[in-house]
């Protein structure tokens, strides 16, 4: 694995940790609700995706 690809790895395993941290304990209806989290998540997940988009 080539070193950028190491760092866009270690990069997307960080969004998902963040993630996971601002979920816990939420309940769909109350995440659904949360307009921060909400945002928060959103953004993780989608800088993912951009990271992703560079390899496929």
């Amino acid at each position: 694995m080539k070193n950028k690809e190491y760092v866009s790895f270690i990069k997307m395993i960080e969004y998902i940790d963040k993630s996971v941290k601002y979920t816990k304990g939420y309940t769909f209806e109350e995440f659904g609700k949360d307009d921060k989290t909400i945002d928060a998540t959103v953004f993780n997940i989608s800088q993912i995706g951009e990271l992703v988009k560079k390899y496929i």
